[in-house]
């Protein structure tokens, strides 16, 4: 973790440390609490007023997608490059997983992840330099790897 924030930092990634709760409010937000809610932690304050739950983060991106809630960002300060590191925290929801096999999931975890806020037209170069980063860690640190597109959703 130590070594990734460093590796991350002097490229010119600010680190945040986001905390582990997120209101029902801002997770709904970053999340189809609809769909996520079988695999998050939740938090039940006051069974009568469920807008007062909370969820555990399942990662950094979540709380760090609402950091500059309410705030107008001028696009001359863009691009804003975050590492955020955090202990994530995520059920395990019926046969997920089932089928996947040498892979151990646990409901606790600790991770560093590169987030960044650009303007529209810059998100794909921002994307490329997000991949070429992660190549950079992993040479950095003589592992192989390789870079498989997926499709997702």
């Amino acid at each position: 973790i130590n070594y990734g924030l460093a590796f991350l930092s002097l490229r010119g990634y600010t680190a945040l440390q986001p905390p582990f709760f997120m209101k029902k409010e801002l997770m709904g937000k970053t999340a189809e609490l609809a769909d996520y809610d079988d695999v998050l932690y939740k938090i039940i304050e006051d069974k009568d007023q469920p807008e007062l739950d909370k969820y555990l983060i399942a990662t950094s991106e979540q709380p760090i997608s609402a950091f500059h809630k309410g705030q107008n960002i001028d696009k001359k300060d863009f691009p804003i490059r975050y590492v955020g590191t955090s202990s994530c925290f995520r059920r395990e929801a019926g046969s997920s997983g089932r089928d996947i096999r040498g892979i151990f999931r646990v409901h606790q975890f600790e991770k560093i992840e590169q987030f960044v806020l650009t303007e529209p037209g810059k998100s794909w170069e921002e994307q490329e330099n997000m991949i070429a980063m992660c190549g950079e860690f992993y040479q950095s640190l003589g592992i192989p790897y390789r870079t498989v597109a997926i499709v997702s959703g």
